[in-house]
């Protein structure tokens, strides 16, 4: 991303997508809408004519800084501007969290790390602010024999399906593989640092199967052919801020608290999730 930015290429899904047209954009000069009809010139018109309510703009970082987006992003954008906070962002993988946590390196993590009692003992969390099922995706099925609906057919079709010593993807640093175990003791687990690591090793068939969110699993199947998502969930994961034992740290704890708990009732953090989260 920071390379296109410098040279101002926008991207098919972030600055340009079936909700944001190129007049929205700032990209209306590339349109010619002076040649014959074509699908969509109608609707460029009347922007180019009567103007946008929304419009995409640029930002300018004040230092050596990378801008993230994201549930988790904009809920601490808020709550720190609300209490004017300042603000510096990191991105962690999973195993280097808790280190950074532990060394003061960060504040506090905004992750689904699963409440455990071993963690207990050694950070605390918030009250959830996210509560996200963890699905199951799977290769579909070769192509349909003819006569044969065109749908694709998942290569394993329940939860039940995946019995037997299957081999599965999960997060490295995550609880996914005790859920996974959980449910099929005889699993073999195979960890990967990221989502997209995950994807890449059911698609080229080193696992049988992967588990992660629902929603990522959900934009991943929408986009990529060959993969689909069981209906039924393994489990449900909870979201926290994950602070340190400190006085600092309970300090933060129950001001997060006390502020998510505003937001909830408002039907703001309802209207957040819908934004990122649903399909």
């Amino acid at each position: 991303d920071t390379l296109r930015f410098e040279a101002g290429l926008p991207l098919y899904g972030d600055e340009l997508s079936e909700t944001i047209s190129p007049v929205m954009a700032g990209l209306g000069i590339f349109c010619k809408l002076d040649k014959e009809n074509f699908i969509g010139r109608d609707a460029l018109v009347a922007q180019k004519r009567d103007g946008t309510k929304t419009r995409l703009v640029g930002i300018e970082v004040l230092d050596r800084a990378i801008p993230r987006a994201g549930y988790d992003v904009e809920l601490i954008y808020r709550m720190c501007a609300e209490n004017h906070w300042g603000l510096e962002l990191s991105h962690a993988e999973y195993p280097g969290m808790l280190m950074g946590l532990s060394t003061g390196k960060y504040d506090l993590i905004a992750a689904d790390l699963y409440v455990t009692e071993n963690r207990q003992e050694n950070i605390s969390y918030s009250i959830p602010y996210k509560y996200e099922d963890i699905a199951m995706a799977v290769r579909d099925s070769s192509v349909p024999a003819s006569g044969e609906t065109d749908e694709p057919v998942p290569e394993y079709g329940s939860l039940d399906a995946l019995e037997g010593g299957k081999k599965f993807a999960v997060l490295s640093g995550a609880v996914s593989d005790s859920f996974v175990l959980e449910r099929y003791p005889d699993a073999k687990i195979e960890y990967f640092p990221n989502a997209v690591d995950c994807a890449l090793a059911l698609t080229s068939k080193k696992v049988d199967a992967a588990a992660y969110d629902a929603p990522v699993w959900e934009y991943f199947v929408a986009c990529t052919e060959g993969v689909a998502m069981l209906p039924e969930y393994i489990a449900t994961d909870h979201y926290h801020l994950i602070l340190p034992k400190s006085e600092r740290g309970e300090q933060l704890q129950k001001e997060f608290n006390e502020w998510l708990a505003v937001q909830k009732q408002s039907g703001e953090m309802e209207r957040l999730h819908d934004f990122w989260c649903s399909s």
